[in-house]
């Protein structure tokens, strides 16, 4: 709850929030994986506890880096794919050639939904790497 509602605040302020929340979403993440673990095992619960995760900011900022630079590299072949379909189509101007697009995204369903499939593996890897720190 303390990082939606951290997020939607930063989320508000524009170009300067989302480099904010670049900057925080990792330590937020942790401390609320922290916080829970506390929880667990009967812990002595504060609401600093939220705030752990930034005990350990370096390193948390780096791997939520590289987490950003994978997602990039594993995009490219999609961003290219679509990319040059929909600029095709737009620079030509003919309807029908945007009409084609349509169809070529929905004949790519499949490659689609294997994009979707890595990269919910990669955050989910991601993710779980954030409690090894």
């Amino acid at each position: 709850m303390v990082y939606l509602i951290i997020s939607l605040i930063t989320g508000v302020i524009p170009i300067v929030g989302t480099l904010i929340s670049i900057v925080i979403s990792g330590p937020l993440s942790l401390g609320a994986v922290i916080y829970t673990h506390k929880m667990q095992n009967d812990q002595d619960l504060a609401f600093a506890g939220f705030f752990d995760g930034f005990k350990k900011f370096t390193n948390l900022f780096v791997t939520y880096l590289f987490q950003i630079l994978i997602y990039i590299i594993l995009a490219i072949p999609l961003f290219i794919m679509v990319g040059f379909e929909v600029l095709q189509a737009v620079m030509s101007g003919d309807e029908e050639s945007v009409l084609e697009f349509g169809k070529i995204i929905v004949g790519s369903l499949s490659i689609f939904a294997v994009m979707g499939v890595v990269f919910l593996y990669v955050g989910i890897s991601l993710r779980l790497s954030l409690i090894h720190i």
